[in-house]
């Protein structure tokens, strides 16, 4: 079966992930002045992040930081958008992955270059086997940039598998 051609629709996609991300930061930044308990492991809770994650290169200066992370930002936003040119006709897994992974780096890219820092607000946390656990805070760009590699990976890994019947011999 032939599949159409709808690459050039899913960096489409890319937009919408970039609005998502750049208005729910906005909302936090107006809006979120306590931590809003949302369920049982999700918190709202505003953090305004100049470092890396996990506040990775927190030892180098504000000025060597915030040029790091923007040449870094561009450079992978055009290594993706490269990346998603060569992909070919055929519509993939890999037009979406490159697509959510383009929208969330544009989107935490806008913050570093417009705030010097990066708006973070979804706080998970859990007990797991009677311990507290917690994750770094996090946004809707982080959420689309770890969902599109998700699917890279998964999509990469199906690729390099053996066809079944090799499997069987």
């Amino acid at each position: 079966m032939v599949r159409p051609y709808l690459g050039f629709v899913v960096p489409l996609l890319s937009v919408p992930v970039l609005a998502a991300d750049l208005v729910t930061k906005r909302l936090a930044d107006a809006h979120l002045d306590a931590h809003v308990p949302v369920g049982g492991f999700v918190t709202l809770a505003l953090a305004k992040n100049p470092f890396g994650a996990m506040s990775s290169f927190a030892f180098l200066p504000d000025d060597a930081r915030m040029a790091f992370f923007v040449a870094v930002g561009v450079a992978g936003v055009w290594a993706m958008t490269r990346m998603y040119a060569r992909l070919g006709r055929r519509l993939s897994a890999r037009h979406v992955a490159l697509s959510l992974v383009v929208g969330g780096a544009l989107g935490n890219l806008f913050d570093r270059v417009r705030y010097g820092r990066v708006t973070d607000f979804i706080d998970l946390h859990a007990t797991i086997l009677g311990r507290e656990r917690h994750w770094p805070t996090f946004n809707v760009a982080d959420v689309a940039i770890l969902v599109g590699m998700a699917i890279m990976a998964v999509s990469l890994a199906r690729r390099a598998a053996p066809p079944a019947e090799l499997e069987r011999a």
